[in-house]
This record gives C-alpha cells, structure tokens and sequence, in this order.
C-alpha cells in the first residue's frame, strides 16, 4: 500500500493508493467515527459492497445510473432525496465510489446536502485517480456547457483501488493515460518512460499500476495546492476539459475546467 502521508502536505487530507483500499478505508471509517452512507456508481457495485459489507455505521447503500448523460442536476436532486430518505443528517459522512463522473456528481451532492456534509471518495477508474478526485472540484453539465454548475468542496479523503482498473475497456483506460501523459510532461524523469513501459493496449497489462499512479497523485496534488496559494487559477486545469473562450473588456481569457 503507498499512503501520500497521514495528511498530503498539498492537500490537507489522506490519499490511498493500494491494490485493495479494504482495509485502509475500514480504518479511516473507525477513525472518523460515526454514520456513513454510500453512494455508489451502479457499475461498480460488487466493489462497493467489497469495500463496505460489514464495516460498522454504515447507514445505507445507495447505487446510481450514471455515465457523462446523466452528469446533470436532476440527478443530483435524486442523489440528495435518497440521501434524505436514508436518514443522513449533517454530521453523516459520504463515501462515493466510482469514477471521474461519480466524483464530480457525488461530491457536488455532498457539498449541497444541508449545505455541506464530510465526503471521501474511493476511485476506481484512473481518470478519478490522478484527476477527478483530487481536488475538491465537483459538478455536473447544463445544457450550455460542460461543468458549468459546480463548488469547490475538498474530499476529507481519496481511495485509488488499483485493483478495479483491470475491469476497466480500453477507451475508459486511454482518458485516465492521457491525464498521466500531461503529468509526465510536467515532472520529467522517467515517468514518462514508466507509463509507457507496462503492457501492449490494448489486451496487455493496464497502464498505470501502483508507482505511476501514485507519482500521477502527487503531480495532481502539487498542482491543485499551487493553485490555492496562487491567483494563476490555470495550475489545476492540467486535467480535466479546457474550455477557452475570447471576450471583450476586462478579462479576455476565460479558463473553465
């Protein structure tokens, strides 16, 4: 298991990278002490219940139909009745599982959830990993635009289970590779040769095992910190879709990530 530190000296909170989180999370969960309700991506079910069968407090398991269609605010308004009919009250942690969408959709959930309740993700795509999860950058599509209704809500914790990115097609592998790819430009090294190295796509060994996910973490994590200390608010687009639009008058770039 390779554990960023008890608290990322970016970030201010845990991110796990380990084959299995089972045992990380169960730990985090006793530490955090209280209710816990799951919210869980409907792909990746049989990992949810993997995870959280049988850990103390949980209050209620709650699968959803997602995918980038249903990245719309209906679909949050459904995420935030069933966690009122769950009985989760303000002091209930969010535990989502699932990947890039669910991240976005369900830490907007918690964020607007009696205006804000603790949320903690377990990624099970490599888009999640080394991107959507970190961050605290949440949100679903308009019709206009992508990402356009949103919050900055930061995780109280992140959870890469490695162990998922073998079920993962290739298309959903190739997304999560070229957020890796931008954070090998950046770092240099021999990250770059080591993302490159593992397996023939498709049909080999998944890119992105333990050590590049772990280093594609840490980039992320650089990025978004430098970012909150910084007025260039570009640093966290390195991931993520670009949106650049010219106006006139006072501001002529605008970055929409």
């Amino acid at each position: 298991m390779s554990a960023l530190g008890s608290e990322n000296h970016d970030l201010g909170y845990p991110i796990v990278v380990a084959p299995s989180v089972r045992a990380a999370l169960t730990d985090f969960l006793a530490r955090q002490g209280g209710r816990f309700v799951v919210l869980c991506d409907a792909n990746v079910v049989s990992y949810g219940h993997e995870l959280t069968n049988g850990v103390r407090d949980r209050l209620a398991f709650i699968p959803a139909r997602l995918g980038e269609r249903r990245k719309r605010l209906s679909t949050v308004e459904d995420v935030l009745r069933a966690l009122l009919r769950s009985g989760a009250d303000r002091k209930t942690l969010v535990l989502g599982i699932g990947g890039g969408v669910s991240s976005d959709l369900f830490g907007f959930a918690a964020s607007m959830y009696m205006r804000g309740v603790p949320y903690a993700h377990v990624a099970t795509s490599l888009v999640a990993m080394v991107d959507a999860a970190i961050g605290g950058k949440t949100g679903v599509d308009l019709p206009e635009g992508k990402n356009l209704a949103g919050t900055f809500s930061n995780p109280v914790a992140v959870f890469a289970h490695i162990d998922a990115l073998a079920t993962l097609p290739y298309r959903n592998m190739r997304e999560g590779l070229a957020e890796m790819v931008k954070h090998a430009v950046i770092e240099g090294g021999d990250l770059f040769a080591a993302i490159l190295a593992p397996g023939d796509m498709p049909g080999g060994e998944p890119p992105g095992e333990g050590p590049e996910v772990t280093a594609g973490v840490q980039r992320q994590g650089c990025l978004i910190g430098m970012s909150h200390c910084s007025t260039a608010s570009f640093f966290p687009c390195t991931g993520g879709t670009w949106c650049v639009r010219w106006r006139c008058g006072n501001a002529p770039w605008l970055w929409s990530n």
